[in-house]
């Protein structure tokens, strides 16, 4: 009997991890679109309540969801893509080896894109680690983009 059951455990998860990680495969391709970063701008760059700055971007995915890129943008840079991606929604965060900061990681730390339904619109939203005039502020990125090509 203990036998079977811990057979059973070890095929349920042995089947849900080979269906894990599944990537919706119109992710691929170059997304032109822009960043709203809440939190820097505003406080230490103006020094009063405005509107958030936004600034234009390019992100790029490509090998079937598995590399990520900030082109053009807050922190351009190749992210990680993470294991939790799934189906819509692609998971990033940054490399453990990134020479960022001594003892932070000054810049972009995470993201999650999440495809539209069409698969022709990615909306962002993530989290970056800006240097402030006292310490390190912690802002909010949103963005939106459109598909400019496949690869």
């Amino acid at each position: 009997m203990k036998t079977t059951i811990l057979a059973s455990l070890v095929l349920c998860v042995g089947l849900s991890n080979s269906f894990a990680g599944q990537l919706d495969p119109r992710f691929d391709g170059k997304w032109p679109g822009s960043e709203t970063i809440i939190g820097y701008f505003v406080r230490e760059q103006m020094g009063r309540e405005q509107k958030p700055g936004q600034t234009p971007a390019l992100i790029a995915i490509a090998d079937s969801g598995k590399m990520v890129g900030v082109v053009l943008g807050l922190t351009p840079g190749r992210y990680n893509v993470s294991p939790k991606s799934d189906g819509n929604t692609l998971i990033f965060d940054v490399p453990a080896n990134s020479n960022r900061g001594v003892g932070l990681s000054i810049g972009r730390t995470d993201g999650k894109l999440v495809l539209s339904a069409d698969g022709n619109t990615l909306t962002e939203t993530g989290h970056a680690l800006l240097p402030g005039t006292r310490h390190p502020v912690n802002c909010v990125i949103t963005g939106t983009f459109h598909r400019q090509s496949k690869k």
